[in-house]
């Protein structure tokens, strides 16, 4: 049991060491960006959405792109051989000749990093355990209905019928014998749920069909999928939930505006459709991309759409532009932190080195550095010159390895 204590005090020693400033800098950055959100509630919501969407993803993005630089200058490193020049410092060891005590158990700090791994794994299996429950649900719900292709439907309206050619996928519509929020879930072959009620009113069931389809062609729960992974993966961090609570407010008030960018889509009807939803109870809102998640949202959504003399024009090039800039910038910002605690820690170790004592009243120390060609050294001649200024009194033995 010792022996696997150590074991999660090293990893979690190792993944701290790797990841604590690449993850300082995602929260300065995405912290910045939400707050000028937050200052600036009236831009657009696909923007809103869009810059959200790449915050969260640029944080498992990021680290990705750093193990990556690692693995990389591992191979580099292992396929140049001598040809490339390294030092690699190994930090003093204390051997000094005192009696060994006999333990007095484990270290305070080892328990302390052992139980933050335990807490981090268990966090994240009890998110995925939850994922999985929801995915099972809907995997039985989706075998219990009775759906048609959507292209079947008589009431369809024709802009709906050409959305739904343009998603490129055989949308499947179904209707339940009771009151719920209309929802949408799959990713490879989406099914629609609508309530029975719906039937008799085509102008609404074609509104909450364009929503929906709306959903299915901006792929938003394939999206959805990835966000709650990630915050499954990231539960400890409280910016990621936030992003993840309001990134569903701002779907669907993207969605609201792309809907209403046709001119043949009432906003009167749309809003009065939307009012009737409030007191209908919600599907499986955790997994699948509802019509309205929360009875709050909708009421700001509504006032938005009565409010508005007319819809802003959709900006869908430049919205996908800045997506992609927040996204690539912040991972880059992320993974070169690789070089830069590269040059951290080689300093620690080579003050550890130089410093720790000069005058050999804590006992004998082991320095070992590695090189393969004396060039090696320009890089560290300052730190170098120290250990020459070693009195020699203070030098227990020099060891010199030639080859492998």
């Amino acid at each position: 049991m010792d022996v696997f204590i150590f074991q999660l005090s090293e990893f979690a020693q190792l993944v701290f060491e790797t990841t604590w400033l690449p993850l300082v800098i995602w929260t300065v950055i995405s912290f910045g960006v939400w707050f000028f959100l937050q200052m600036f509630e009236n831009v657009h919501p696909i923007y809103q959405y869009h810059t959200r969407l790449a915050l969260i993803f640029s944080l498992p993005a990021g680290l990705l792109s750093l193990a990556s630089i690692h693995y990389i200058s591992d191979w580099i490193t292992a396929s140049a051989g001598d040809g490339l020049t390294m030092i690699t410092v190994i930090s003093p060891i204390d051997i000094s000749f005192t009696q060994v005590e006999e333990s007095s158990g484990i270290p305070f700090m080892v328990i302390v990093q052992s139980l933050a791994v335990a807490i981090f794994f268990s966090g994240m299996i009890f998110f995925l355990i939850r994922f999985c429950m929801h995915a099972i649900n809907l995997k039985k719900l989706r075998k219990s209905l009775n759906y048609r292709p959507i292209s079947e439907m008589t009431s369809l309206s024709p802009e709906n019928r050409g959305l739904a050619l343009a998603t490129g996928k055989n949308v499947q519509v179904a209707f339940l014998n009771s009151e719920i929020i209309p929802v949408t879930f799959g990713f490879r072959k989406p099914v629609i749920l609508l309530p029975d009620t719906l039937k008799s009113q085509p102008e609404k069931l074609n509104l909450a069909l364009r929503h929906e389809l709306t959903h299915i062609t901006q792929h938003d729960f394939f999206s959805h999928l990835m966000v709650i992974l990630t915050e499954a993966v990231f539960w400890f961090h409280p910016l990621v939930h936030r992003l993840k609570r309001e990134l569903v407010e701002y779907r669907e008030m993207r969605c609201d505006n792309i809907v209403l960018s046709e001119a043949s889509v009432s906003r009167k009807e749309y809003a009065s459709l939307l009012l009737e939803l409030i007191p209908m109870p919600n599907l499986n809102k955790e997994l699948s991309v509802n019509m309205a998640q929360e009875s709050s949202n909708l009421k700001k959504r509504i006032t938005m759409i009565t409010q508005q003399s007319k819809t802003k024009p959709i900006p869908k090039q430049t919205s996908l532009i800045l997506l992609g800039v927040i996204f690539i910038s912040t991972a880059l910002a992320m993974a070169c932190t690789d070089m830069q605690t590269q040059n951290v820690f080689d300093e620690e170790e080579l003050d550890l080195m130089t410093n720790i004592d000069k005058t050999g009243e804590q006992g004998f120390h082991e320095i070992i550095i590695y090189m393969s060609e004396e060039e090696q050294a320009e890089r560290h001649e300052s730190k170098l010159e120290q250990l020459r200024m070693l009195e020699p009194e203070h030098i227990e033995s020099v060891h010199v390895w030639k080859g492998d």
